[in-house]
């Protein structure tokens, strides 16, 4: 099979292929406009996506916070910043990047946690807490700007983080499959093909 696909009216499309490291990496048009948003009004938390999860039972802290580390070895998108560089942003894909799991207790106000202003130049550009309720109770918080994810991705996030956990957990050894693409493809590809 060759590279390309036919599309609409006789134009053919080629595949998405990875692009080539090291370069200035373009934004795709959606995340341009979610920065270009972002530059009118820096304080704004409209796009912060909230997701809260519910645990019960013992909780093994050490592998709640190796999983994530792990989510974000794995996920580009999870390590990106955004630079303007002579008006015209581009993503900087990290090596590395901590996001640290921090503790709340149950007093809280988790309207602390979705009200966090995202600097897109520094990351990350998400925030993991976990908050103390009664008992064996506890609330898994993550708030993620929506340049670096959306919806359906947010689907991906929990599905592996509940596998890396579990794993984690019982002391097994798990391994995800290896990404072909990673977000980054993506917008490389919208761009040379648009």
């Amino acid at each position: 099979i060759d590279n390309r696909l036919k599309g609409g009216i006789g134009k053919e499309i080629k595949l998405m292929s990875r692009r080539h490291k090291g370069q200035k990496q373009p934004l795709s048009y959606a995340q341009e406009r979610l920065w270009f948003l972002t530059q009118l009004a820096p304080d704004s938390r409209a796009y912060n996506i909230p997701l809260t999860m519910g645990m019960t039972g013992s909780l093994n802290h050490q592998a709640l916070s190796d999983s994530l580390a792990l989510l974000v070895q794995r996920h580009e998108s999870l390590r990106t910043t955004f630079v303007n560089e002579g008006g015209a942003p581009s993503q900087v894909i990290h090596a590395k990047m901590d996001v640290p799991l921090e503790r709340l207790d149950a007093d809280t106000d988790l309207n602390i946690l979705r009200q966090t202003v995202f600097d897109l130049r520094q990351g990350p550009l998400w925030r993991a807490a976990l908050v103390d309720g009664s008992g064996e109770e506890m609330t898994l918080v993550l708030v993620l700007h929506h340049i670096i994810m959306d919806g359906w991705s947010l689907g991906i996030l929990v599905s592996e983080l509940a596998a890396l956990y579990n794993s984690l957990e019982q002391e097994e050894i798990l391994t995800l499959p290896p990404l072909a693409l990673q977000y980054a493809d993506y917008a490389y590809w919208q761009r040379q093909w648009l």
